[in-house]
């Protein structure tokens, strides 16, 4: 296989997938924040 070929592969199969997890995650950080904060809303800055 050559490797332009590989990166190709790489870059429409493996980034999108990465960005799609990555927004996941970052939700799920997110929620857990805005449950932090309503459990503790006396520590908000």
């Amino acid at each position: 296989m050559d490797i332009r070929n590989q990166l190709h592969v790489v870059a429409t199969t493996v980034a999108p997938n990465f960005c799609d997890m990555a927004a996941r995650l970052q939700g799920q950080v997110q929620e857990l924040i805005d449950g932090h904060r309503r459990i503790h809303p006396e520590k908000r800055s």
